[in-house]
């Protein structure tokens, strides 16, 4: 049996994005440098696509190639990480019910979220985590010689949910003479004390995370933070919010906090046995090897499908009309979060 050949379906932007973004932009590479990658859709045997996005294109192609397999990643729940839009989350459970044959959860604790909300079982799923591009995010070879101890933040979006909170009581509370703090990209907050960056590219980021010692995320309901994982990937251990996936990537490689009046007290603990934390942490997988699980995970509905054993789901016509009624209240929505934030 040749190779099945996968599509993915998402509008990849150059330069800083988002985590999703920068994922499977590297799992693109990763997948073409297997030989399984199909640029066209409509000649790939399965398609990818994530979460609500390019939704259109989805049902477009579904409804032109009924047999074409699709796999749905997925991470959430939207409404959790940004604190409004359950309708989003309502439109990811119907278009999986609908057209996914397969889903990828980005961790167990979406998975369990999602399912809790209602989100249907699927035939085949499975939780894979996210990688990073190791030949881009790699360690010092040398440990860094700072006169202080350098701790990083990092988040693309400026949702308050991202831990700006935490990060502004930092900047108020965290003993510069002993530490200093870096933020890149882009913040709902001023700071006085912390230093910001904008948005950098991959490269620049990679090394800007290499200089620094201890990586900070206060970030709340993160399914699987791409920025995490490429501070760890530069070896960087982590001091996390637990909470999301975080408690699932950090591991012994940290330590996580429940409550801002522990923050500074779990960053002086890394920092008084950094050789601790750092001994496993640039063992994350590599892109290459979460791309095999992708691949593995996909070709087996391809193979069960080919056997007799799977069909391809059909649209059924119940589906367009939830998509007409979702349409309509997403409007609804967008009017009143506009309304709202007068």
């Amino acid at each position: 049996m040749n190779n099945s050949k996968i599509n993915i379906q998402y509008p990849m932007h150059v330069g800083p994005w988002g985590g999703g973004n920068q994922f499977l932009k590297a799992l693109k590479v990763a997948l073409q440098n297997m030989n399984v990658y199909e640029e066209s859709p409509e000649k790939s045997d399965i398609v990818l696509f994530n979460s609500f996005d390019s939704l259109g294109n989805i049902t477009a192609i579904k409804k032109n190639n009924p047999d074409i397999l699709f796999v749905h990643r997925v991470d959430g729940p939207i409404s959790l990480i940004r604190g409004h839009g359950k309708i989003y989350d309502k439109k990811i459970f119907s278009i999986n019910h609908a057209v996914a044959d397969g889903t990828i959860f980005q961790s167990e604790w979406s998975k369990n979220k999602l399912q809790e909300m209602g989100m249907p079982r699927n035939k085949f799923e499975t939780v894979i985590h996210n990688a990073v591009d190791t030949a881009v995010f790699f360690p010092k070879d040398t440990p860094n010689k700072n006169k202080k101890i350098k701790l990083v933040a990092v988040s693309w979006s400026n949702n308050i949910n991202k831990g700006f909170d935490d990060y502004e009581y930092l900047d108020k509370h965290l003993d510069f003479d002993k530490y200093e703090m870096t933020f890149v990209g882009r913040s709902p907050v001023i700071f006085s004390n912390i230093k910001m960056i904008d948005p950098v590219s991959s490269d620049e980021l990679a090394g800007m995370l290499r200089s620094h010692d201890i990586y900070i995320t206060a970030s709340k309901h993160d399914p699987c933070s791409n920025s995490l994982i490429e501070a760890m990937a530069c070896g960087l251990p982590a001091v996390a919010y637990n909470d999301g996936g975080h408690t699932e990537l950090v591991g012994n490689n940290g330590e996580l906090f429940s409550h801002q009046s522990e923050l500074i007290e779990k960053i002086n603990l890394v920092a008084l046995d950094m050789g601790k934390y750092k001994k496993g942490v640039n063992e994350q997988e590599s892109i290459d090897a979460v791309a095999k699980k992708y691949y593995n995970f996909m070709s087996g509905i391809y193979r069960a499908n080919q056997n007799k054993n799977y069909t391809a789901k059909k649209l059924a016509r119940l589906y367009w009309l939830r998509q007409i009624s979702f349409w309509f209240l997403e409007q609804l929505f967008r009017v009143r979060l506009k309304l709202s934030n007068k």
